[in-house]
């Protein structure tokens, strides 16, 4: 839900080496902060670097918690019977964590939880900077297989018996931050030029190449002209090299040829906009046919989906073309295991031209806080088969705001509909699209 939310007055990321800071820790129902739970929340209060306080509290779930989480967590459904709901911690937590920097391994995900569930039931933001080891790790021990918790750990020399119980990981991010603190200052580490942004030689789009010989030429980005400006999750060649695979161009620049300009999610949501950005307003204006588009559309219309992984199903590659009697073999196996009957619905086009138009005016009407012409846009959007999870992910957002939950379900059943359509061999792809609109809709009966 991150890459599909914009939560405002969010904490900054900082890198800083702290003294005193309150180090966090959650255990979850799932990992979408919209539809799962946070089912225990653990944190550690540091001052001048000593653990000083503790809080520790497991959460019961107005959902029964799977017996893969059970496993995973250690938390069962008996262990949360007689426990508070979240409503009733977070006042606790707040009181607890006060204006305190927190600390996490991968924190983004704990404070996006704690974020969400504050806004939901307290009407408030959760506005403290935060410190992410694993982005430490990551500029710090380049050469490690992965950064996750427990190999950093390994790395680091640090215990991690217990590990996935939110107290037990505070205790052990702690050690975690603690050793980097030290290692950072008896390596005498500049942090500032550790994170500077690279200055290599300047890349420029026209030499981006692929090896791919065949595209789906259907595809919304097949032969069109992109542009990119801002500070993207991933890097600027990264974004181009999904484009040019796609058999699309990169630009260095905007012009009156530019299809699309991409813009970072923090830049699409400002109100100080790039030279770029202007440039291409200015081009709409006068009749040319850009569209504006954060990464969070980008990333929706190039992802590469989870593979389905139920035994029933055969993992599926992304983004591969298969013959079509393959195709109909796994789209049979996908459908039976669902269970769904696909009947025709009158009220539905596929124009993904116009399905993205109409979802870059609800983006624009939401971030101007008119939500009621979101919905509508967004709905528009939807009836024109937009082909990523952006539009009916927002819808979803949104009609929970505004109360309007019977709509939920529908624009689930309507999702799964569009994905019915639009799955090919040549977008084998969206077959992971509909299963995970289906698993939301059997979630929210």
């Amino acid at each position: 839900m991150e890459l599909n939310n914009i939560r405002q007055d969010k904490g900054l990321s900082k890198i800083e080496l702290l003294k005193d800071y309150v180090v966090l820790d959650i255990e979850t129902t799932g990992l979408d902060p919209y539809f799962d739970e946070i089912i225990e929340i653990g944190a550690l209060k540091i001052i001048n670097g000593k653990i000083v306080d503790k809080f520790s509290q497991l959460i019961k779930p107005s959902q029964p918690i799977s017996a893969f989480i059970s496993e995973l967590t250690g938390i069962t459904n008996d262990m949360v019977t007689n426990e508070p709901t979240i409503n009733e911690v977070l006042p606790k937590f707040v009181n607890f964590v006060s204006n305190m920097n927190i600390v996490g391994h991968n924190v983004h995900f704990d404070i996006n939880f704690i974020y969400d569930n504050m806004v939901l039931f307290l009407n408030k933001s959760f506005k403290n900077n935060f410190i992410d080891t694993l982005k430490l790790s990551r500029k710090l021990f380049r050469n490690l297989e992965n950064h996750k918790l427990n190999t950093v750990c390994k790395h680091l020399n640090i215990n991690i018996d217990n590990h996935h119980r939110a107290y037990y990981d505070c205790e052990i991010t702690y050690n975690v931050y603690e050793k980097i603190k030290n290692y950072i200052l008896s390596e005498k580490i500049n942090l500032i030029e550790l994170f500077a942004p690279k200055r290599s030689k300047k890349l420029i789009g026209k030499n981006i190449t692929t090896n791919i010989k065949e595209f789906d030429e259907t595809h919304l980005l097949f032969d069109k002209n992109c542009v990119f400006t801002g500070t993207l999750h991933i890097s600027r060649k990264e974004a181009m090299q999904m484009v040019v695979d796609l058999g699309g161009h990169c630009q260095d620049n905007v012009t009156k040829e530019t299809n699309f300009l991409i813009l970072g999610n923090k830049d699409y949501s400002s109100t100080n906009k790039s030279a770029k950005h202007k440039k291409a307003e200015s081009y709409i204006l006068n009749g040319c046919d850009i569209n504006i588009i954060s990464e969070n559309v980008f990333m929706d219309l190039v992802s590469k989906q989870n593979k389905i992984t139920e035994p029933s199903i055969k993992q599926i590659e992304q983004n591969q073309k298969i013959s079509e009697e393959e195709f109909e073999k796994r789209y049979k196996e996908l459908v039976s295991a669902l269970n769904i009957d696909f009947k025709e619905n009158i009220n539905f086009q596929i124009n993904e031209d116009k399905s993205f138009a109409f979802s870059n005016l609800a983006t624009a009407s939401e971030k101007a806080g008119n939500i009621d012409e979101a919905i509508k846009n967004y709905e528009k959007a939807a009836f024109y088969g937009f082909p990523g999870n952006y539009v009916y992910d927002r819808l979803l957002v949104l009609y929970k705001k505004t109360s309007q939950t019977n709509k939920m379900v529908e624009i689930l059943k309507f999702a799964i509909f569009v994905f019915d359509k639009v799955v090919s061999p040549t977008r084998v792809d969206r077959l992971p699209k509909l299963k995970k609109f289906y698993d939301k809709y059997i979630k929210i009966l």
